[in-house]
């Protein structure tokens, strides 16, 4: 789907893949809803779709004819554009494109805001989606659909950490390095010439080896000191003061996760004598996501696709997921 400069919008049918939105609020689509799409302060009424409606609550209301819910889930989204608002090149249907899942929404001159397509507003978990123009980004790639649609919220959050730290041929630690994150900054970190030690379990570390890591270690080894340029954490919790340890003197920490756990303590001496540099990365420049484009289509990445399930299956692709034995995404195919 599409967004014209008015606020009109279009939509595309598409692949899912669960990921990073795995554990929220799910509904079933047998019984699709009727939707009307109102702008508040134009009043003008831009369609209907069947299942899903995007909303961008500081901007526009939605109108459902049933109980009212919240966002649909489902960051990540490959489809086709099937139809366009006004102001919209109508070029542009029949576009495959992958939708970018955090969504700059601030002018010149504001503090950074981002709106997380399938969280602030509805996504990719249903027949249909829709989303602005600007963020429906059309890819080249003999890729399947399901296999495009691994990419965009953990690649780009792991190119977003990437970018945010300066990444270069540098000797980097990535915690959590099996998940889907974790497992995209190894790819992303190689393509930038890094040593990467990526941090997982015995059962895992051939993979991860076989996706590109230089080197492995048990997330509960310890860490050498001083051993490492950059950390890329998406962990936090207990061990954070050993990842802070395991910096070389004007090292750069960069995080955008704490599923170990989000308060840590820090010496505030640690971080001025050692001349530390401590990052979060949550917010996204727009070239983030179409650089990952470019990788797609240059074939400089690829996905790490643990399994897939059909639409109507999504229970047990969120089973699956929170059982945490997969390397990689786990992707939910829509029938045409």
């Amino acid at each position: 789907m599409a967004r014209g400069p008015g606020g009109a919008r279009a939509w595309c049918r598409r692949s899912v893949d669960p990921g990073w939105c795995l554990g929220g609020q799910q509904h079933r689509y047998q019984h699709p809803h009727r939707l009307v799409f109102q702008e508040r302060a134009r009043r003008h009424r831009l369609g209907r779709s069947q299942g899903i409606c995007d909303r961008n609550r500081r901007r526009r209301q939605l109108v459902r004819h049933t109980a009212d819910v919240s966002a649909d889930p489902g960051a990540d989204c490959c489809g086709r554009i099937v139809a366009v608002g006004s102001g919209v090149d109508v070029g542009r249907v029949g576009e495959r494109v992958l939708v970018r899942p955090m969504q700059p929404r601030s002018s010149a001159g504001e503090e950074p805001a981002t709106v997380t397509f399938g969280s602030e507003c509805n996504g990719g978990f249903a027949d249909y989606a829709v989303t602005g123009s600007s963020d429906a980004i059309r890819v080249e790639s003999g890729l399947s659909d399901v296999e495009l649609a691994s990419f965009p919220c953990a690649f780009s959050t792991a190119e977003g950490m990437i970018q945010r730290c300066r990444l270069g041929t540098e000797s980097v630690l990535i915690t959590g390095a099996s998940g889907g994150v974790g497992s995209a900054a190894i790819q992303l970190a190689k393509r930038r010439g890094a040593h990467v030690t990526a941090l997982t379990t015995a059962a895992k570390a051939e993979e991860l080896r076989a996706l590109g890591a230089d080197q492995t270690l048990d997330r509960d080894a310890p860490l050498p000191g001083h051993g490492f340029d950059v950390v890329l954490d998406l962990v936090g919790g207990p061990r954070w003061p050993d990842l802070i340890d395991s910096l070389r003197n004007g090292g750069r920490y960069v995080t955008s996760g704490a599923i170990a756990g989000p308060i840590v303590e820090l010496d505030l001496r640690t971080l001025y004598l050692r001349d530390l540099t401590l990052l979060g990365s949550t917010h996204q420049p727009a070239n983030v996501f179409t650089d990952l484009v470019s990788y797609i289509e240059a074939g400089d990445i690829h996905p790490v696709l643990a399994a897939t399930y059909p639409l109507a299956e999504l229970r047990a692709a969120q089973s699956a997921f929170a059982g945490k034995t997969h390397v990689g995404k786990i992707g939910i195919t829509v029938a045409d």
